[in-house]
C-alpha cells in the first residue's frame, strides 16, 4: 500500500493562507475573497521560503493536468502604500511538469530581482480559466481620481495583453446612471456585473480596489485585488507669480526625499550670489508634486512681481549708487572682476578637488549594513556636508565660467549669422569630465569585442554582467565592477530618490554592449579669427584661451560634487529603506524616497508615527500621479519682465549681463510642431549639437524609461542630466523639451557626437515611441522619415 504524499503547498482553503508572510498579499487576498463566497478559482500557494520545488510540481500537477496560470504572490506586492502593479510575473498556458517548474522558478527569480526590501516570495498555481472576456476593473478612476465609479479595462480571451499594456482593448466607465464608452461586443450585462463584483470586493477589502477578472459562461472571477494606494490628487500650486516651471534641469517629477536632499545644498548659494555681485539671492523654488517651480529672489524688493514694471536702466543706475544693499554688491562685483573675472574662485575648486573626490570616495566605502542606527545618522550628516560644499564650490565655478563665456561671444556676436550655438561650438572637445565614464568603458568594451566568450556570457546574463565576466575573464570582470563603483553612483535627474545606474545591471551591460560613440568636433577658431577685424583678434584670442580654461569645470563639478554626493545619498535611503521594511514601518523600500530625510531618521530612532508617514507617503504618491498625468502649466502668476542693468556701473553691470544673458539661454522659449508627414518638421527648437542623425524615437518621460532605451534610438526627454552621459553611447541623437546652447544636454551632446535639439517644447508630448524621425542639429528641425 502507497504511503500519502506529504503535502508542501497551501490550498487557498486553508487558513494558512490567510497569512500575507506565509504566502504573499496576492494570494492571502485570494484566500479572503474565496473563503467569502467570492468565485475564486482554486489554487495552490509554493509557500515564502519553500524550497522543495519537485514536490511543489508534482502536487500541482496532480491536481490540475490541464494549462496553468503560475503567479508570483510576494510579501512586498499590495500594501498599504504601494501595490506595484504589474511589476511581478505571470506566466499563463503552462503545461507540462517541466514547464511548470520553469515557470515557478522564473517567478521566484523575478520577484527577487524586483525586492528591495528583504521580503518574502511565494508562488501561486491556479487551474487556466478559457473566458469570452478578461481584463481589470478599477473601483475608483485611476485616471482622474474620481470616486463612486468602475473604470473597466476589457479584452476578448485571456487579459494578459490588456493588464500588460500590449493592447488598447475596451474601456469604459459604469457609473450609477449607466455605462460611458463603446463595449464594441463586451455585453452590458457582463460591464455591469464585472463593476458590481468589484465594488464588493471593495466593501469587503475595506478601500478601493484594482481588481483582475474573467467572464466563463456569464460567471465572473475574481483573479486578482489589490488596493489602489495612489489615486491622482491634485496638489496645490503657489501662491502670487513670478513662477516658472523648471524644465531645463529635471526630466521627471522629483521624488520628495530627492527633493529635500537637493535643496537642502542650496542652503548657501544666496551668500554666493551676493559675493559674486549678482542681483538676486538664488531662486525661490517650490515642489508641487514632483515638480520644481522657481522664482529670481531678488536683492531689493519682493520675488512676487507686482503690476509695476521693473525700474528703467537709469533709475537702476541710481539705485545701486545709494541702496547700502546694492552698493555692497556692486563692490563685491568690481572686485570678482579685479580679480580676472573670478580666477580666484576658480583656484579654488582647482586646489580642493582631489580633496573633495577624496572624501567622497571615503564615504562610498562605508559599509552601511554594518552601522548601526546612530552610525547610520552620523553617514547622513556627513553626506549633507560633503553636499553643501559641493554645491558651493560648483556656483563659484558657473559664474565666473559664466563671465568668460559671455565675454567670449560679445566679441563674435557681431559676425553675420552668429549666435551661441556658434560660441559653444568653439568649445566642443573641452569637457573631459563629460566623456569620462565613455573613454573608460571604451577600453573595457574593446577588450570584451576580442572575447568572443566574455561577449557571450555578457549577452546571455545581462542581469548581471559583472558576474558573468566573473566565470570567463576574472580580470575584466573586476574592471567593470570598478566602473559601475566610480560611475555608477550618481544620481540620477539630480534626484537622490531614484536608483542609480549600479542599481541598473542590464543597463550596464546594454552600455557595455553598445558601439562607441564619436568624439566632438571642434569649430575652426582660427576661421572665426580671420574674420575679425585685426585689432580683435588678440582680444579674441585671450577671451578664448579663458573659455577653454573654464568650460570644463562647470560639468566636473556637476557630476563630482553634486550628483557624486547625492548619489551616495541615494545609497543612504537604500539601506534605510531596508530597515524601515525590516522593522515593519513600511511596505517596501520604495516607498521610502517619499519621505525627507528628517522623518526617515525619525522612524529610523523609533520616534516618528508610522501612520502619519504612510499618509505621506500616500498623498506625495497622489500627487505625483496627478502630475505625471496633467503636467503643471509652465508658469503660475504675473510674469515680469527682467531688469535693465544697462545702467548699472561697469562691473556690476559686466556681472549681471552675463547672468541674464545665460539664464536665457537656460530657458529659451522656442518650440513648434506641425504635422508629421515624410519630410515635414515634426518639431523646431535650439540647435543643440552640430550633425544629423535618424532612429526610433524612445520617450523618456521617467527614470524607468532609460532601462527601455536601446542602441540606435533617439533620446527624447524633457531635460538630461549629466549622469546619463555613461547612456549617451546608446543614443543615436537628443532632443529635449528645455534647455538651450549651453545646457547640460546640450554639453554632453556635443561632447559625444551626437545630434541635439533643445527647448522644443512639446518633444515628449509630439513624438511617440518608434516613430522614425530625423534630428538636424545643426538647423534646429526634427522631421518625420519613412518607415518603408
Amino acid at each position: 500500500m502507497a504511503m500519502p504524499t506529504a503535502r508542501c503547498g497551501i490550498d487557498l482553503d486553508d487558513g494558512d493562507a490567510l497569512v500575507p508572510a506565509q504566502v504573499g498579499h496576492k494570494a492571502a487576498t485570494l484566500a479572503r475573497l474565496r473563503m467569502a463566497g467570492f468565485p475564486v478559482p482554486e489554487g495552490l500557494v509554493l509557500p515564502v521560503g519553500g524550497t522543495d520545488l519537485h514536490a511543489f510540481t508534482s502536487e500541482a500537477q496532480a491536481r490540475w493536468p490541464g494549462p496553468l496560470a503560475v503567479r508570483t504572490s510576494a510579501t512586498w506586492e499590495d500594501t498599504a502604500t504601494s501595490a506595484r502593479a504589474g511589476e511581478s510575473l505571470t506566466v499563463l498556458d503552462v503545461v507540462g511538469a517541466g514547464a511548470v517548474a520553469d515557470a515557478i522558478g522564473a517567478c521566484l527569480d523575478e520577484a527577487r530581482h524586483l525586492d528591495l526590501g528583504g521580503h518574502g516570495v511565494g508562488v501561486l498555481v491556479q487551474p487556466m480559466l478559457a473566458p469570452t472576456h478578461a481584463g481589470v476593473a478599477f473601483t475608483a478612476d485611476p485616471v482622474t481620481g474620481e470616486r463612486d465609479v468602475v473604470r473597466i479595462g476589457a479584452a476578448a480571451g485571456v487579459g494578459a495583453a490588456l493588464v500588460a499594456g500590449e493592447v488598447d482593448g475596451i474601456d469604459v466607465v459604469v457609473r450609477r446612471r449607466g455605462i460611458e464608452g463603446d463595449l464594441n461586443g463586451f455585453p452590458t450585462a457582463h460591464a455591469l456585473a464585472v463593476a458590481h463584483t468589484a465594488e464588493r470586493v471593495a466593501l469587503l477589502l475595506g478601500g478601493p480596489q484594482d481588481v483582475e477578472w474573467a467572464v466563463v459562461d456569464g460567471q465572473v472571477w475574481v483573479l486578482q485585488a489589490r488596493p489602489i494606494t495612489v489615486l491622482p490628487q491634485p496638489p496645490e500650486l503657489p501662491a502670487g507669480g513670478g513662477w516658472q516651471k523648471d524644465v531645463a534641469h529635471y526630466s521627471e517629477p522629483l521624488t520628495p526625499f530627492g527633493w529635500a536632499a537637493l535643496h537642502e545644498s542650496f542652503a548657501q548659494v544666496p551668500s554666493v550670489f551676493a559675493e559674486a555681485g549678482v542681483l538676486i539671492d538664488g531662486l525661490e523654488e517650490v515642489l508641487v508634486g514632483g515638480e520644481v517651480y522657481s522664482r529670481a529672489r531678488p536683492a531689493i524688493g519682493s520675488a512676487d512681481p507686482g503690476p509695476v514694471p521693473p525700474p528703467p536702466a537709469k533709475v537702476m543706475g541710481l539705485l545701486a549708487r545709494v541702496l547700502p544693499p546694492l552698493r555692497t554688491r556692486a563692490a563685491n562685483a568690481a572686485r570678482l572682476i579685479a580679480d580676472g573675472a573670478g580666477q580666484g574662485w576658480i583656484a579654488e575648486w582647482e586646489a580642493s578637488r582631489d580633496a573633495f573626490a577624496k572624501r567622497a570616495a571615503e564615504l562610498r566605502r562605508v559599509d552601511l549594513s554594518a552601522l548601526d542606527t546612530g552610525g547610520l545618522v552620523g553617514h547622513l550628516e556627513d553626506l549633507r556636508a560633503l553636499a553643501l560644499d559641493g554645491t558651493i564650490a560648483h556656483f563659484k565655478v558657473v559664474i565666473p565660467y559664466i563671465l568668460s563665456l559671455h565675454d567670449l561671444h560679445q566679441r563674435v556676436v557681431h559676425l553675420e549669422g552668429w549666435d551661441e550655438t556658434d560660441t559653444a561650438a568653439l568649445l566642443a572637445g573641452e569637457s573631459p569630465a563629460t566623456t569620462e565614464s565613455e573613454s573608460v568603458m571604451a577600453d573595457i568594451r574593446e577588450r570584451l569585442a576580442a572575447n568572443p566568450a566574455a561577449l557571450e556570457a555578457v549577452a546571455e546574463a545581462p542581469r548581471d554582467p559583472v558576474g558573468a565576466l566573473a566565470r570567463v575573464e576574472p580580470a575584466l570582470a573586476e574592471e567593470l565592477a570598478e566602473w559601475i563603483e566610480e560611475h555608477g553612483w550618481r544620481a540620477l535627474n539630480y534626484d537622490a530618490g531614484t536608483p542609480v545606474l549600479a542599481e541598473r545591471p542590464s543597463l550596464v551591460a546594454r552600455v557595455l554592449l553598445a558601439g562607441p560613440s564619436e568624439r566632438a568636433v571642434r569649430a575652426d577658431a582660427n576661421g572665426v579669427r580671420q574674420r575679425l577685424a585685426p585689432a580683435d583678434r588678440d582680444g579674441f584670442d585671450r577671451a578664448l584661451a579663458v573659455a577653454r580654461a573654464r568650460y570644463p569645470l562647470r560639468e566636473d563639478t556637476v557630476i563630482l560634487a553634486g550628483d557624486v554626493p547625492l548619489g551616495l545619498t541615494r545609497r543612504w535611503l537604500v539601506e534605510v529603506g531596508r530597515r524601515l521594511v525590516r522593522n515593519g514601518v513600511l511596505g517596501r523600500g520604495e516607498d521610502a524616497a517619499y519621505l525627507e530625510p528628517d522623518q526617515l531618521v525619525a522612524a529610523l530612532c523609533g520616534t516618528a508615527e508610522v501612520e502619519a508617514l504612510r499618509a505621506d507617503v500616500v498623498q506625495r504618491r497622489s500627487e505625483e500621479a496627478w502630475v505625471r498625468g496633467r503636467p503643471g502649466p509652465l508658469t503660475v502668476g504675473r510674469q515680469s519682465a527682467p531688469p535693465d542693468v544697462t545702467g548699472l556701473p561697469g562691473p556690476f553691470r559686466k556681472v549681471n549681463e552675463a547672468v541674464l544673458w545665460f539664464v536665457g539661454l537656460e530657458y529659451p522659449d522656442h518650440g513648434a510642431a506641425v504635422a508629421g508627414a515624410e519630410g515635414e518638421v515634426l518639431l523646431r527648437g535650439v540647435a543643440g549639437a552640430p550633425g544629423v542623425a535618424e532612429g526610433p524615437v524612445r520617450i523618456v518621460r521617467d527614470h524607468r524609461d532609460l532601462n527601455r532605451l536601446l542602441a540606435g534610438e533617439v533620446l527624447v526627454s524633457q531635460a538630461t542630466s549629466p549622469a546619463w552621459v555613461p547612456l549617451f553611447p546608446l543614443a543615436a541623437a537628443v532632443v529635449t523639451d528645455g534647455g538651450g546652447a549651453l545646457s547640460h544636454a546640450a554639453i554632453a551632446a556635443r561632447e559625444h557626437g551626437l545630434p541635439a535639439v533643445l527647448a522644443t517644447q512639446t518633444g515628449t508630448r509630439d513624438l511617440r515611441d518608434g516613430q522614425l524621425v530625423r534630428v538636424d542639429g545643426t538647423t534646429g528641425t526634427v522631421i518625420a522619415v519613412s518607415s518603408g
